[in-house]
């Protein structure tokens, strides 16, 4: 089986440097942009059997743009939003940055030592996100091809699972808007096979 994950475009939010979460913003006009973009790769043939989308406008309207092309529903699944971050939520990095200094600087360097007020521990959202996607990945067959357009944290701590990485390091696997990323899995095996591919937005293909 294949798991396409796919980060949502741009949103208002990231585009202000607010903290997202939970919270509802939607796509910027670059965002829409970026989702056609991803609707382009995807047009080419590409065989999709199933598309996953978290419920939070920027991921759902991203998934709406790439599907609108292909003939094919997309499966809500409420446990792929993005982490809760309570009281943070809505507010600038710098601004956190100064009525938070000791729990942000902690939030980046030790994650699982930190809980947000009003909002989930990392553990408790890996949790949420490891048991949706099994649910996902039970649901359909080895051979199938299974888009997932989701969040930056989502889709780190997934793959930061799978991988049995420290969690602490979590925040330091990065993902841009409207990246793609690739698992190939085998029963309980998986494969990362790409991470954080932006070349359809004409960026991130740099000859080293």
């Amino acid at each position: 089986m294949q798991l396409i994950l796919i980060r949502h475009g741009e949103s208002v939010w990231n585009e202000e440097g607010r903290v997202q979460g939970t919270s509802n913003p939607s796509l910027s006009k670059k965002g829409s942009h970026q989702a056609e973009m991803l609707a382009n790769k995807f047009n080419n043939g590409c065989k999709i059997n199933a598309v996953y989308s978290s419920p939070l406008a920027r991921a759902h309207s991203t998934a709406k743009i790439i599907t609108s092309t292909h003939d094919l529903s997309i499966n809500i699944c409420h446990d792929l939003r993005e982490i809760q971050l309570g009281e943070w939520e809505g507010k600038h990095f710098s601004q956190l940055q100064q009525e938070y200094p000791e729990m942000f600087e902690l939030w980046y360097s030790e994650p699982l030592r930190v809980s947000v007020p009003g909002g989930e521990t990392v553990i408790g959202f890996r949790d949420r996100v490891v048991a949706a996607m099994a649910e996902i990945v039970k649901r359909h067959e080895q051979d199938e091809k299974i888009m997932i357009v989701a969040h930056g944290g989502v889709i780190s701590i997934y793959i930061a699972h799978l991988l049995e990485m420290n969690l602490n390091k979590i925040w330091f696997v990065a993902l841009k808007n409207a990246s793609v990323s690739i698992l190939d899995c085998w029963g309980d095996k998986a494969c990362l096979t790409l991470f954080n591919d932006t070349c359809h937005l004409g960026e991130g293909c740099e000859t080293w």
